[in-house]
């Protein structure tokens, strides 16, 4: 029988129960889980399960249509750039509140949106730590549900389920044709789970397999300025406890592979083996071998093709957002307002965004020349990246940089912070600024804003020039990681 490789994909249903649009790391998984169930090897797609079942097996169609709904469900219409949450019927003063949101100044709705959004991610990871470090015996496990009726479900209960203190306390693994050698690949973000590493340990005890991780970024020990305290503690409890018992680790470049090795020798965190970084795929969305939809116009109230600069990632503190407000500021100040695109901001909003969200409402949006377009399905991110005059990311710290490559993919030039991870993914095609240095950004932005014949010839050299990375060559740097012999 050939070796099995089983591919974690429970966390994906849990951040559905969240949230409206997958981040980069659900989008990472997603599309390194379909390129490898496309391989000739034996994958099985897996959920954390129910007491009597520790892994159940989901069919990857489940999967790929929680995807697609997470992706493509259209926005709510709403005449805010920031959009009132989806709210239960069922609760009456929920539903006062999100009319009176609809009918509320623009300024009030998104700031208040913007804090509740804050404070639904702290509760989530305040949740996470509580069971963490709950005292023997009285830890409780949650199983998750995808959140509407139309999302694909697993067959188990949704009940909740005793934790597992150890691994013996877990069952045998009910999951037919778990074998010594098959591995257990982790592609997400799973590290919520209180009792990750007793589930992993019994998965090797009992049956021999091996633990593979792929790890995106170690953020909340390394950047721990930019993260909830809750966050940190939960992260740092799942590095410590399953990252020793992984086989493999894999990392999403080679500066993130540096980084992982650095904290785990500050912790004190043994690894069975160097980390290894794979190149990571370029752009979402259909396969090239499948025959992708005829592009659709943009909705009539994003701004004109070629007046605006594109920002594309969610807005919290590490994104650095802010840096880009006070150079706008600037640019305004010195240049005539005609000549200064407008900047669009294109994602879902964090945590730790309030600051943020009330400058930009103090400022009014510098006039406009500032827009939110929030949770934008993927047909209008495509749209917005092909009417972009360039694109921008200045994050003061990234596991890899998905907006650059994907930028470059379509065949837009962008201006990244020069951080190592960013210049792996842009390299020569890309150009770089101090994102902790308001001069050296305003530099290289007004510098290209002010040269449409420079900034047409750098696009032309994007078009021309980029090689995009397709995702089965992720994953086939995979299997070659795990020496696969399947």
């Amino acid at each position: 029988m050939p070796n099995t490789l089983w591919i974690e994909v429970d966390d994906l249903f849990e951040y559905a129960t969240h949230a409206r649009r997958p981040s980069g790391i659900q989008r990472v998984a997603f599309e390194i889980g379909r390129a490898l169930q496309a391989e000739p090897a034996r994958v099985r797609f897996t959920r954390y399960g129910s007491e009597r079942a520790p892994i159940e097996i989901v069919p990857f169609a489940d999967v790929a249509a929680l995807f697609e709904r997470l992706s493509r469900t259209p926005r709510p219409t709403s005449g805010s750039s920031v959009l009132a949450p989806a709210l239960p019927p069922t609760s009456a003063p929920r539903r006062a509140l999100h009319r009176a949101l609809r009918r509320a100044p623009r300024e009030i709705r998104e700031a208040v949106l913007g804090f509740a959004r804050a404070e639904r991610d702290a509760l989530l990871a305040f949740r996470a730590l509580a069971a963490a470090l709950a005292p023997p015996g009285a830890r409780r496990s949650t199983r998750p549900t995808a959140p509407t009726a139309t999302a694909p479900t697993a067959t188990a209960p949704t009940a909740t389920t005793p934790a597992r203190e150890n691994a013996a306390s877990f069952p045998i693994l009910a999951a037919p044709g778990a074998a010594p050698g098959d591995v257990f690949l982790v592609l997400g973000s799973p590290w919520y789970r209180a009792d990750y590493a007793a589930f992993i340990e019994n998965l090797r005890r009992h049956h021999g397999i091996r633990l593979a991780v792929l790890m995106h970024d170690v953020m909340p020990l390394q950047h721990p300025e930019w993260c909830a305290r809750i966050v940190i503690e939960t992260f740092r409890l799942w590095f410590a406890s399953v990252l020793p018992l992984a086989d493999t680790i894999f990392a999403t470049c080679a500066a993130t592979a540096r980084d992982i090795e650095a904290e785990a020798a500050r912790l004190g965190v043994a690894l069975a083996a160097p980390v290894r970084p794979i190149p990571l795929g370029t752009g979402f969305g259909a396969p090239p071998s499948e025959t992708k939809p005829p592009e659709t116009p943009p909705p009539a109230n994003f701004p004109a093709p070629n007046s605006y600069a594109l920002v594309v990632s969610t807005l919290e503190p590490r994104k650095n957002h802010a840096l880009l407000l006070r150079v706008w500021q600037r640019l305004l100040a010195d240049l005539p307002a005609a000549s200064v695109p407008t900047l669009v901001f294109a994602g879902r909003i964090g945590w730790m965004t309030g600051d943020l969200i009330q400058q930009l409402v103090n400022a009014d949006w510098l006039g406009g020349k500032i827009r939110l377009i929030e949770d934008p399905t993927d047909a209008e991110i495509a749209a917005l990246y092909r009417g972009a005059l360039f694109t921008l990311l200045p994050s003061f710290a990234e596991g890899w940089g998905l907006p650059v490559s994907e930028s470059l993919a379509f065949g837009k030039p962008c201006l990244a912070a020069d951080r190592p991870s960013l210049r792996e993914a842009g390299g020569a095609l890309a150009r770089y600024f101090d994102p902790d240095n308001l001069h050296d950004a305003f530099r290289v932005i007004q510098r290209t804003i002010a040269d449409p014949a420079g900034l047409a010839a750098w696009e032309e050299r994007v078009r021309r020039e980029f090689c995009p990375t397709p995702w089965p060559a992720t994953a086939r740097a995979i299997l070659s990681g795990l020496s696969w012999n399947g």
